[in-house]
């Protein structure tokens, strides 16, 4: 019984994974009101918004003339987004793979878990960015996603 009941909460899981809707810049944390207000100027209000409009360098400038935010922030802004196409990879765990110098899914998808999981509890222990830190589970999906996932972003 307990199997049963298990097996049908893991197929609920895997029916909802992927199927969220866009972050928010205001759901990551360390991006400013100022740069979530520079954006909103030109309609950009959330993750998959900065995506679309940033995945090559010159697509990247543009967006820094027009928004005023600076080219660095910008990439740091793409960077967060094209994290976050992990399944399971949110606001603060998003920071800490960004913190933690895993900062495209390339470099997710290049990792051991183990290593993963050290490295950021290793950050997290300075920084303090999560309450829990990452399981051995999770970073062995996020690793799996990373390198299921297409390279959409030129860097």
């Amino acid at each position: 019984m307990r199997r049963l009941a298990t097996d049908m909460r893991q197929q609920q899981i895997a029916k909802g994974r992927g199927k969220r809707r866009s972050l928010r810049l205001e759901d990551i944390p360390g991006i400013t009101a100022e740069q979530i207000d520079k954006l909103a100027a030109i309609g950009i209000a959330d993750l998959e918004g900065v995506l679309e409009t940033g995945r090559t360098k010159e697509e990247r400038e543009e967006l820094s003339r027009r928004s005023g935010v600076p080219l660095d922030e910008i990439l740091e802004l793409v960077k967060l987004a094209d994290l976050t196409r992990i399944v399971d990879i949110k606001g603060v765990r998003v920071r800490l793979l960004y913190e933690a110098g895993v900062d495209t899914v390339e470099k997710v998808s290049t990792y051991d878990p183990e290593g993963l999981r050290e490295k950021l509890i290793e950050v997290n222990a300075d920084r303090q960015i999560l309450k829990r830190d990452p399981t051995l589970v999770e970073t062995k999906y996020w690793i799996t996603q990373a390198k299921a996932l297409q390279q959409i972003v030129e860097y």
